[in-house]
């Protein structure tokens, strides 16, 4: 279970599968969920620890997080 801080809800699952990259290349990634805050729609991305390569960030989906150790996480839209 994974609880919103600020509300003391529960989060709710509301993307399955998403992709969590690692740097401007994305190739270094991680799969994923976004989950969100029915109450205050704060949203965060859960993925498991293992990475993968993937040659395919050419094909990033609207769901897909860019993640960057300088500049933090940005979503692409």
């Amino acid at each position: 279970m994974v609880v919103c801080a600020k509300c003391k809800k529960e989060m709710q699952c509301i993307k399955t599968g998403m992709t969590v990259r690692y740097r401007e290349e994305g190739e270094h990634a991680y799969a994923g969920d976004m989950l969100e805050c029915p109450v205050c729609k704060a949203t965060i991305a859960v993925t498991n620890s293992n990475s993968y390569f993937d040659e395919g960030a050419k094909r990033a989906t609207d769901w897909d997080v860019w993640m960057d150790a300088d500049k933090g996480f940005k979503v692409e839209a």
